[in-house]
């Protein structure tokens, strides 16, 4: 018997951890991506066995290391917006959240400290995304008061939960005297439900907050 192909962006959620597949929106950029990292990779190995500066080498580790950090954000998107919500819509996502949170949770299990203070690695933000994940709903006005202009749209979703609805503005290209810089926007909203009879609409621009609106149900 033929197994059915999955659907783009979502597991075969029936299938034990090891075993589920899933066919990633995007694949071919995703390989691309991966190719560019694979070569950066080697590219290190030859400077360390070129006996190149110690700085340099460490500015192309870094930059590594940022490459995988957007693959990682990019994985986790395509999982909630097709794994995840496909369980939600199906009323069984509790399993899933917890299982990527677990999987989180172990690349966070020391996080750098400074000063006794815990920073806020890459995946940890991750991990406040995914937690947020299962419990978004109206904003309340304790959490509203500390959203602020300016934050990036990771640190908005960790404290607000994730939005009712989102939708992408115009990809807006300016010159100026070196180079063309584009300007994307992007509109969350949280929708005011009986206890929380509040709608909350942020603005975004390039991924940081430029406006914040609350406006009551009536």
């Amino acid at each position: 018997m033929t197994q059915e192909k999955p659907q783009d962006g979502c597991c075969d959620a029936a299938a034990p951890l090891s075993d589920k597949t899933v066919v990633q929106p995007g694949k071919s950029a995703l390989i691309k991506r991966l190719a560019r990292i694979e070569g950066q990779v080697r590219g290190i190995s030859g400077m360390v066995e070129a006996d190149r500066y110690c700085v340099d080498i460490l500015t192309q580790v870094a930059a590594v290391k940022s490459a995988l950090d957007a693959v990682s954000m990019q994985l986790l998107e395509n999982h909630m917006k097709g794994c995840v919500a496909r369980a939600m819509h199906q009323g069984d996502a509790t399993g899933m959240v917890t299982e990527l949170i677990d999987v989180v949770k172990k690349k966070c299990a020391e996080p750098r400290r400074r000063k006794g203070v815990r920073m806020k690695t890459p995946l940890a933000v991750l991990l406040s995304l995914v937690s947020a994940l299962a419990t978004a709903g109206p904003i309340p006005f304790e959490v509203y008061i500390k959203l602020h202009k300016g934050m990036s749209e990771a640190e908005l979703v960790s404290q607000a939960g994730a939005p009712d609805y989102s939708s992408n503005g115009p990809t807006v290209k300016t010159k100026d005297a070196n180079a063309v810089v584009e300007t994307s926007t992007r509109t969350l909203s949280w929708l005011a439900n009986d206890e929380v009879p509040y709608t909350t609409t942020v603005t975004l621009s390039n991924g940081v907050v430029m406006d914040i609106s609350r406006d009551k149900k009536l």
